[in-house]
């Protein structure tokens, strides 16, 4: 028995509706990609993006990551005890603030992959030893594991030190995961970056 004409059209309809909104998702996905010329930074490939989420910054305050006012954050993941990556990780931060004159909109945030002794006071002693504006978080394991993840950083925990990732990411307001650079990167071109996508 052939269909109906008023229900062939109302599957055509429902199956044009699906496409529109298909089509938009894309776009709108593809618009939170776009990159920009010119900047020196490397995009991750596949493109990345985490659920903002709140954690406990080093006052035992809650916090949400991005930093809540800024227009784009730089996070770097370590812990307080590590030896020489997360130090040389944390003065690139700070000699990029430094360099871009410590603007509001931008964010800069230390997260733990130790939270078993990166205790909120630990965090503030190490945060505020590279720069004041440098926001120390933390919370369960469970938590920061999906944070991890979602930001492609593996946690190896060794008898006394960490294997971690080590990239400083550059994310935006929506959690898109928009650049990284390495611990030792140059300051200066992270400086470029973020004066470049403030002006965008």
């Amino acid at each position: 028995m052939r269909p109906s004409l008023p229900r062939t059209l109302g599957v055509l309809a429902l199956a044009l509706a699906a496409l529109t909104l298909g089509v938009q998702v894309f776009l709108s996905s593809r618009a939170s990609q776009t990159t920009v010329a010119g900047l020196r930074g490397t995009p991750l490939q596949p493109a990345r993006s985490f659920e903002p989420v709140q954690l406990t910054d080093q006052r035992g305050a809650s916090a949400r990551l991005p930093l809540e006012g800024a227009t784009y954050t730089l996070v770097f993941f370590g812990y307080t005890h590590c030896p020489d990556v997360c130090p040389l990780g944390m003065s690139t931060l700070a000699r990029a603030d430094r360099e871009l004159g410590h603007p509001k909109a931008l964010g800069l945030a230390f997260v733990t992959v130790d939270p078993s002794r990166d205790t909120p006071a630990a965090l503030a002693t190490f945060t505020r030893s590279f720069d004041s504006r440098i926001v120390g978080l933390t919370s369960d394991p469970s938590q920061l594991g999906i944070l991890w993840s979602q930001f492609g950083v593996v946690v190896a925990p060794a008898s006394r030190e960490f294997v971690h990732g080590e990239s400083i990411y550059l994310v935006d307001a929506n959690g898109h995961i928009v650049l990284e650079y390495p611990p030792d990167g140059s300051a200066a071109d992270i400086a470029s970056d973020v004066r470049t996508l403030l002006r965008t």
